[in-house]
């Protein structure tokens, strides 16, 4: 017991278990940006990911993505293929246009 309160954090107060903290694999030093004009799914994605530990940014278009990205500088970026304005193939065309991100 002592080692999988240890493992996944669980914060408890005379035997009660106040809650758990879900970083336990490092997922809190981990960036996710999730970029997708949907707004439902952005929360939805984010909400989970937050749930794991991760830290997590929404953007609502590639050109505000793109700019999170360049800020943020985010581990992983999930994107959305069909979004209005600048899809998620133009964003990744012009972020892999960089050299720091080839």
């Amino acid at each position: 017991p002592q080692e999988l309160c240890k493992a996944v954090r669980i914060c408890s107060n005379g035997g009660r278990n106040k809650g758990i903290a879900l970083g336990a694999l490092g997922n809190e030093k981990r960036k996710i940006l999730i970029v997708d004009d949907d707004e439902m799914s952005r929360v939805l994605v984010s909400k989970a990911l937050e749930y794991e530990g991760y830290k997590v940014r929404q953007a609502e278009s590639g050109d505000q993505g793109l700019k999170v990205i360049q800020d943020w500088e985010p581990s992983l970026v999930l994107l959305d293929v069909q979004m209005a304005g600048l899809n998620g193939i133009e964003t990744l065309l012009r972020l892999r246009a960089k050299e720091e991100y080839v």
